[in-house]
């Protein structure tokens, strides 16, 4: 992943969801990444209005880095585990 995404750092891939929009390398991450993804999703858009309400953004943070942080506990297992890409394997 440092090959293809050298300004994320190894870390940030254990701690949160790396989004990368591919025409300019533009990254999200964490809640930032999930409301990105809503909003171009049609049926996201019910809720990604919720970002937009005051503290909403704090909120999702706060959420999300519990989420994140209690994943394992949730039924998260090897299928959460951060991989290399198929394209990667025997390189």
């Amino acid at each position: 992943m440092l090959d293809r995404f050298p300004w994320i750092p190894q870390e940030a891939y254990a701690e949160s969801l790396q989004l990368v929009r591919q025409r300019d390398a533009r990254t999200w991450q964490g809640a930032a990444a999930v409301e990105e993804i809503l909003s171009r999703l049609r049926a996201g858009r019910w809720v990604s209005w919720l970002f937009s309400i005051p503290f909403g953004r704090h909120v999702a943070d706060r959420l999300y880095r519990w989420f994140a942080d209690h994943r394992h506990e949730l039924g998260c297992g090897e299928h959460c585990r951060v991989q290399a890409p198929a394209s990667a394997v025997g390189e």
